[in-house]
């Protein structure tokens, strides 16, 4: 009752509330602490050994499909992950009426939507990027210009909403802590 009391009066502040509060413990607190301690910079080499990760292998897949892919097939994680991983891929993956995964009207066609107001297409109205160099030191360049710029602006993308297949998301690799993930961009075959 306390909650239905209050329930606007949170919906109203909680935009404000992580906007500034949420967004300074964050930026000021915690990243700043994390990124300050030289372990978290770098990036394990890809050969190293990562002990106490955990083995995406065993997280994501069947038992039986863990094992062939190197895994233990052991199902230490418990197998909700897994389950919940090959229901989000089958839909994911589900093929529409104009034969390209569903992802596209799950996840791309709605988020260039909220963006542009156009499904599949993001539109950028202002300066994308700016790189602007003074000092052109090569003689061939500077025989022509004392100063270059190249600036992208009121940049449009369309056509986003055609990932096609071959089509993979966080898919487990031989590496035992690395995802995989691959798409394609442009019209089905056919």
């Amino acid at each position: 009752a306390l909650f239905l009391m209050y329930e606007r009066l949170l919906l109203n502040a909680s935009p404000k509330f992580f906007g500034t509060k949420v967004r300074e413990i964050l930026n000021n607190g915690f990243i700043d602490d994390y990124m300050s301690d030289p372990n978290n910079l770098i990036c394990p080499d890809e050969s190293e050994d990562v002990t106490g990760a955990v083995d995406f292998r065993d997280l994501l897949l069947e038992p039986a499909i863990a094992v062939f892919a190197g895994g233990t097939g052991k199902q230490q994680y418990g197998d909700l992950a897994s389950t919940v991983f090959q229901l989000a891929e089958d839909q994911l993956k589900a093929t529409g009426s104009d034969g390209l995964p569903a992802i596209n009207s799950l996840f791309v066609d709605s988020v260039t939507k909220a963006q542009s107001g156009i499904e599949g297409t993001l539109h950028f109205p202002s300066t994308v990027v700016n790189v602007v160099r003074d000092d052109v030191e090569s003689d061939v360049w500077a025989s022509f210009a004392e100063k270059i710029q190249l600036k992208l602006y009121n940049t449009t993308i369309s056509n986003l909403d055609t990932i096609a297949s071959p089509f993979s998301f966080m898919q487990p690799s031989s590496v035992p802590n690395r995802l995989t993930n691959s798409f394609r961009l442009g019209p089905v075959d056919g």
